[in-house]
């Protein structure tokens, strides 16, 4: 969240799954000029050995947890938008998103669905002045990726796409090709 005092960006912490966290944080944010929704949890595994709470665990932070942001703070940011000028939302996402990665069936379902809200979101809002983001990343060498959660839970030739894409480890073309099929 930032708020327009001499560009001073202000940052509050709340639990994105617990709705009325997030509105005393926004609350005690005041006008809100520019809402990143930038939070992610993911468990690498294939489907059928996954725990129903980790997928919803994965549902309530990546998705719904976006919907909590953008709910609380939507309404002091149509109300301002008058005095203000344009405002944003930027809507952290990936490009599990735009293509299914092995191992992150639920991740990209999700990532998927973070799309479908930036489009819809964009056609409500653009009449308030408010511009929305999605911003895909692809994977990034950080510690939830690379931090010995990754590769121990997932098969060889996933792990060694996913190092493939980090620019960690060439992939013989012939043996790992993509196929897709619609």
């Amino acid at each position: 969240m930032r708020r327009r005092r001499k560009s001073a960006v202000v940052v509050f912490s709340a639990n994105v799954r617990d709705f009325d966290a997030v509105m005393t944080a926004i609350e005690a944010a005041g006008p809100v000029e520019t809402l990143v929704c930038n939070h992610s949890v993911f468990f690498p595994q294939e489907l059928d050995e996954k725990g129903i709470h980790e997928i919803k665990l994965t549902v309530d932070v990546n998705l719904m947890g976006t919907f909590h942001l953008i709910k609380a703070a939507l309404p002091s940011m149509k109300q301002n938008g008058k005095d203000r000028g344009p405002a944003s939302i930027a809507i952290m996402s990936s490009m599990a998103g735009q293509m299914g990665v092995y191992g992150y069936a639920a991740y990209s379902a999700l990532k998927f669905g973070l799309r479908g809200l930036a489009e819809a979101l964009q056609q409500e809002v653009v009449e308030d002045d408010i511009h929305v983001s999605l911003i895909c990343l692809s994977p990034t060498d950080t510690p939830g990726l690379t931090g010995g959660q990754l590769y121990p839970r997932l098969p060889g030739q996933a792990a060694l796409c996913i190092e493939a894409l980090l620019g960690t480890h060439k992939l013989p073309r012939k043996k790992f090709a993509p196929k897709i099929v619609l």
